[in-house]
């Protein structure tokens, strides 16, 4: 007996270092490829030498591999879990000439992206991505403060504003210029699947009268609110490097104010708001709306679409944007109900439908990477989208990235793509940086 226990004991670090060894993880990790092609536009031409970068939902870490010749990147030992996957090319206008054949005036942006994908080892280790394009305009989207802030400190929401930016060394002007919100499906819409595209958002192809032969999806969006700004085609300049503000409303909301009941409404905390009295464009709806005071100082802009009884931007971010030039009258756009209406009435809500060649710029904005949606905006108009931290009424606002800067004029980035072109300000600035 005595014998055994000296075996015994002298088995036990061997034992233990076995155990040390085989302290091998539960879930192994994970080899996938991503597949990069152009689209049909470009006879789906494979994508060489490009980078694709893949992000960890909930880790944040992303991890960037090079295609090769046949234009597959290839990922190896990731861990499990969810993923975001995206890819961009830039061409300049002499690279797009050579690539294409086609003259441009400014950059061409190649874009692709899929999100939420579950890579694990037992899922598909395989995907694709066609790469979509878009010019890159001179009027941009530069802020877009729709958070609001704090309703007793600050102002609610009536100090929200857009701001529109000239990146380019032309005067551009404001005149005639279209935006809006994009209508479209929020997160477990309980709606029939064939009023579904795959990624959950509204199949506009199953709309009522839509034509066929047509991608509704693919090559329009339709629009929640709809607006113009007035102007004789050049009354209001943007100079290069310049910006003008649309504004809720074009108050001074760090001061008092009195509403349409006549109460005097104070901010206990004016730095948690906006003055907007110097804005170059305010929403006017007169619909007796508390906090829709008209200032008539401030041009008001032209309402062809609304819902609501103010320019309200969604807090929490579940919007998306557009900046649109006419291409040709209004009067020539179509409206359609939603996809899941199936008689149309006298009170049926349409919705402008306007092609995707009218949109100069565009803006996905979502809740948080926790709380996504199905993506309003095709990858060739947003392949990313942008946020605000603190959300609702934290008075942050998502501001675009400043790439260069020649002789004191910014240039702003503009990959048409979101996640990367924007920023987020701790307190929302009209015309800053």
């Amino acid at each position: 007996m005595k014998q055994l226990k000296l075996f015994l004991l002298a088995l036990l670090p061997l034992f233990l270092l076995s155990c040390e060894e085989d302290d091998s993880p539960l879930v192994q990790p994970t080899t996938f490829e991503v597949a990069v092609k152009f689209g049909s536009a470009y006879a789906g031409q494979v994508a060489p030498n490009l980078t694709v970068k893949v992000t960890n939902a909930d880790s944040k870490i992303s991890t960037e591999a090079t295609t090769n010749s046949l234009g597959i990147a290839r990922f190896e030992n990731l861990p499990v879990g969810i993923y975001d996957i995206s890819v961009s090319q830039t061409y300049t206008p002499a690279q797009f000439l050579e690539f294409a054949g086609v003259t441009v005036e400014s950059d061409v942006i190649f874009n692709a992206s899929l999100t939420n994908q579950t890579i694990n080892t037992s899922s598909s280790n395989f995907f694709a991505l066609e790469l979509k394009s878009s010019p890159v305009g001179s009027l941009l989207i530069k802020q877009i403060y729709y958070a609001g802030s704090n309703a007793k400190d600050g102002a609610l929401y009536r100090d929200q504003f857009i701001e529109i930016y000239n990146n380019s060394d032309q005067v551009a002007y404001a005149d005639g210029l279209c935006f809006g919100q994009v209508y479209g499906l929020g997160a477990n819409a309980k709606i029939e699947q064939t009023y579904l595209q795959p990624n959950g958002q509204y199949n506009w192809n199953a709309a009522l009268n839509m034509p066929s032969g047509i991608d509704a999806n693919g090559e329009y969006v339709y629009m929640e609110s709809f607006f113009e700004l007035p102007g004789t085609g050049t009354q209001y300049p943007i100079e290069p490097g310049k910006s003008i503000v649309i504004a809720q409303n074009a108050l001074n909301h760090k001061a008092p104010y009195q509403n349409q009941k006549g109460e005097t409404i104070t901010p206990n905390d004016p730095s948690l708001t906006v003055d907007l009295s110097g804005a170059d464009f305010e929403a006017f709806y007169n619909q007796a709306f508390n906090s829709d005071i008209d200032n008539p100082a401030v041009p008001n802009i032209i309402l062809h679409q609304t819902y609501g009884k103010d320019m309200l931007l969604d807090n929490p971010g579940r919007d998306a944007y557009v900046l649109v030039k006419k291409q040709g009258p209004l009067s020539s756009l179509k409206q359609y109900s939603a996809p899941e209406v199936r008689t149309i009435t006298a009170t049926t809500k349409l919705y402008y439908q306007i092609p995707n060649t009218w949109v100069i710029d565009a803006v996905e904005a979502q809740q948080s990477p926790a709380k996504l949606i199905p993506k309003k905006l095709t990858d060739d108009l947003d392949a990313g989208y942008t946020y605000t931290p603190l959300g609702s009424y934290s008075s942050q606002s998502v501001i675009r990235k400043v790439v260069k800067n020649f002789n004191g004029r910014n240039i702003l980035q503009d990959t048409n793509n979101s996640t990367n072109d924007f920023k987020v300000l701790d307190r929302a600035q009209p015309r800053g940086f």
